[in-house]
């Protein structure tokens, strides 16, 4: 009996996992910088891709946090972007660049759990930006 129902469980989750891919329209590369080493000991950061491919930017509600950095008001708010199951690994501080949205998703948490259709990541933005990159 258990052997029948995880058997069930997996065809349903991978009916599920192509359905969450299906909503996946949008485009997004997901980097992190690491610091490599150099010869003379010196350190460089150097921008590496982990993902580049479909996601779905996702948020229940406009979740924002207002905050003061250097003096100026920010506005922080969180969203979900969602990738497949399987790519990545991701850590929290890689940076997302999803085509049409004017700034970069910072990674604030994995979100992991049973029957995971797609990997959620906890992202935010700096929602106020005035004209920045």
């Amino acid at each position: 009996e258990f052997l029948v129902s995880a058997v069930r469980a997996a065809r349903t989750l991978a009916r599920g996992e192509r359905a969450a891919e299906a909503l996946m329209i949008d485009q997004c590369v997901v980097s992190r910088v690491e610091r490599v080493q150099q010869a003379d000991y010196t350190y460089v950061s150097t921008e590496v891709p982990v993902y580049a491919g479909a996601c779905k930017v996702q948020t229940y509600e406009p979740d924002a946090v207002d905050v003061t950095s250097g003096g100026r008001p920010v506005t922080v708010q969180e969203y979900r972007l969602h990738v497949p199951n399987g790519v990545g690994p991701f850590k929290i501080g890689d940076v997302a660049v999803v085509a049409g949205f004017p700034w970069p998703f910072r990674v604030e948490g994995l979100i992991l759990k049973t029957f995971q259709t797609a990997q959620r990541l906890k992202v935010s933005v700096q929602a106020n930006r005035e004209n920045e990159p």
